[in-house]
């Protein structure tokens, strides 16, 4: 019959059979995963220290597979910059000294290796991927560091839970946003806290409302 032929340059040729409904199934089960390889983020460029490579492949490399639950990096080619001062990744990144890594762009920024020695390297950077594969979700921030602060230990996204009051993630995004080094170190504090399920410290004074400073009593009833 014609309608069983493809004529082509090669002459009479007989049409494959149809996929099985299994082989289909198989198909779409292969699918995603080579979609993933194909979209894989590319390693990032090292630079800075001359030994940054060598200092912190392994390290990277375990934190990103213990990352990969949380989500694809985006597909922008990506700078790691170990440092050799500490002046200068302050310069860089405007971070306060209790700070060892921040993104600028889509550049991690490290304190000096020595620095870092004294951090536990594979929380720091479980914290920092985890960063870059929520960029662009639309989380608020004090959701966001959460994510990152849970990534430190766990290679599970965070399971759901009941969010902070309202007052309290407004005062989290404020203080993380552009806090004093006093009011950011009480929001990592408060989500760590909030994590663990565990009572809330007091925010800073300069969070609360003026004429109530003083009161943790209101914070917690506005929260």
């Amino acid at each position: 019959r014609i309608d069983e032929v493809d004529c082509g340059a090669e002459g009479p040729r007989a049409k494959p059979e149809p996929m099985s409904g299994r082989n289909r199934i198989m198909m779409n089960l292969l699918l995603p995963p080579l979609c993933l390889l194909l979209a894989a983020a590319p390693p990032p460029r090292f630079e800075g220290d001359p030994e940054a490579e060598a200092c912190l492949g392994e390290a990277l490399r375990a934190a990103l597979r213990a990352t990969e639950a949380f989500g694809p990096l985006p597909g922008r080619p990506w700078t790691l910059c170990l440092h050799t001062e500490a002046a200068a990744f302050e310069a860089a990144t405007g971070a306060p000294p209790g700070r060892a890594a921040a993104w600028v762009g889509d550049r991690l920024h490290l304190r000096p290796v020595l620095q870092l020695r004294r951090r536990d390297l594979g929380a720091l950077l479980r914290h920092e991927l985890v960063h870059r594969r929520l960029a662009g979700r639309g989380l608020r921030r004090w959701d966001e560091e959460a994510r990152c602060l849970w990534a430190e230990g766990r290679t599970a996204p965070l399971p759901p839970r009941l969010p902070p009051a309202p007052g309290l993630q407004a005062r989290l995004d404020r203080a993380l946003a552009g806090g004093s080094t006093r009011e950011q170190a009480w929001a990592y504090r408060a989500l760590r806290a909030w994590i663990a399920g565990a009572p809330l410290p007091g925010p800073p004074p300069c969070l609360l409302p003026s004429g109530d400073r003083n009161s943790w009593a209101y914070f917690k009833s506005t929260g």
